[in-house]
């Protein structure tokens, strides 16, 4: 006698589909960079595991430098440029809309913001660096852009950011010459392995320059006219955000809330002619705020390793 295996009716199934509804697993919410104009954002460059041997461009003519310093606001999610960052145009002027709640949280609810025995609001900018580096990607010569953590480890010597153990290999003098890597006709290239080690969240990197000279002429023969096209000054691929925008950033860091009452109590006053008030207005001609620049603190984000900081540390 033959075995018979009675299935499920539809109706079974769907009933079922009630009892035990199958939920779909939360996707990880997009991380919002914000430091690349558009345009340049594919550009954005990130190690990945292993070695990899890039070439670093030398400096433009008319610029200062390799590496463009950069002051970053992060927050759940996402992170911007501080416009200190401009600093090679006129748009370096003015404050952020970070700086303004920074202040009033300061003079209004200092139990509010980050210490050593509080974990609370992380309105002040952390130092980065953005360079431009060329690096073969399957096969192809590329320009791309690559920002990191430019902590050097403060007095007690701890780990330093990636971006700054990068200048300090790329600084070494070669001998005989006294060339740094980044030299057009004498530079070198440097290894970059980066490595995470089991239990660890971020990674670690160990770099080496080689010792071999390596023209930058030979690495630009390689690459395509629109790779060459879209090497520009450091300062023209950075993003600006507005302060707009930047009160609704805030927002994810102290809520909406808070958020309202800081813009209503520091929005300049209104003619009375003037029919609809507006909230403080950030113009470029308006002074910096006088507040304490970031000399140590240093945020978890991608491609760094954290440091414990805290807001009240920065001195002046």
């Amino acid at each position: 006698m033959k075995t018979v295996i009675a299935f499920a009716t539809q109706e079974e199934m769907e009933a079922a589909k009630r009892l035990h509804p199958v939920t779909k697993p939360q996707s990880k919410p997009a991380y919002d960079d914000l430091i690349l104009r558009p345009e340049y954002q594919p550009r954005k460059f990130t190690f990945p595991k292993g070695q990899t041997c890039i070439r670093i461009l030398p400096a433009l003519a008319g610029t200062t430098g390799w590496m463009h310093e950069i002051e970053v606001l992060t927050y759940p999610n996402g992170q911007h440029l501080h416009p200190k960052s401009f600093k090679a145009t006129s748009k370096a002027k003015g404050k952020s809309v970070f700086d303004i709640c920074y202040s009033w949280l300061r003079a209004n609810m200092p139990d509010t913001l980050n210490s050593k025995t509080n974990r609370g609001f992380r309105l002040l900018p952390s130092k980065m660096a953005i360079y431009w580096l060329l690096v073969e990607v399957e096969g192809s010569m590329q320009a791309k852009l690559f920002y990191g953590s430019a902590y050097d480890g403060g007095p007690a010597g701890g780990n330093c950011g990636v971006a700054h153990q990068l200048y300090k290999v790329v600084s070494e003098l070669s001998q005989p010459g006294g060339h740094d890597a980044t030299h057009k006709d004498h530079g070198s290239q440097i290894i970059v392995e980066k490595t995470i080690a089991h239990g660890e969240k971020y990674p670690t990197y160990n770099m080496t320059r080689v010792r071999v000279e390596a023209p930058i002429v030979r690495y630009m023969e390689r690459m395509e006219e629109s790779e060459l096209e879209a090497i520009c000054p450091l300062h023209e691929v950075l993003r600006r955000v507005e302060p707009e925008e930047e009160w609704e950033l805030v927002a994810k860091v102290i809520g909406e809330e808070l958020r309202d009452t800081i813009r209503n109590s520091t929005a300049k006053p209104q003619s009375t002619s003037s029919p609809n008030p507006k909230p403080v207005s950030l113009a470029a001609d308006e002074p910096a705020l006088n507040e304490p620049l970031p000399v140590s603190e240093e945020l978890p984000i991608a491609d760094d390793t954290p440091v414990d900081a805290s807001d009240d540390e920065w001195r002046w």
